[in-house]
């Protein structure tokens, strides 16, 4: 803007007087003052926003980020709780595997249940209890 001035100086002063020439550059200088004035106040004003813009953006990202984190750390608690339930489980099931691994697959015949009655009362005799009824 400001080299407009010495080419549109002369042509003013061969067009109008002299003042208004004057008048004309002093116009010329002060809109390229505030053309400058006006492009700074932008740019400062854009650079600030973009840097709020930029500043919710990282905070948005850490509380995403966080979030995550949070959540793999709830999965990782309740993986870890499954883990503890089926190794009691586990533990558990050898347990009763272990306890009913003698047992008979059939059910007892009239001759081990008679056997075992008769097993039952002398027990009972010896504490002095009553006999059971088989």
């Amino acid at each position: 803007m400001m080299f407009l001035i010495p080419v549109l100086g002369p042509w003013l002063v061969k067009r109008c007087s002299e003042k208004v020439a004057k008048a004309a550059s002093w116009g010329l200088i002060a809109l390229a003052v505030i053309l400058g004035l006006w492009w700074a106040y932008t740019a400062i004003y854009n650079d600030g926003r973009n840097d709020l813009l930029t500043e919710q953006a990282v905070a948005q990202a850490k509380a995403d980020a966080l979030q995550r984190d949070r959540e793999r750390k709830a999965d990782d608690r309740r993986r870890e709780e499954l883990k503890a339930g089926q190794a009691i489980d586990d533990q558990q099931r050898k347990e009763l595997e272990n306890a009913t691994e003698n047992l008979p697959d059939a059910a007892p015949g009239a001759r081990q249940r008679s056997r075992v009655c008769i097993e039952l009362r002398q027990q009972a005799r010896a504490k002095g209890k009553p006999e059971p009824a088989c």
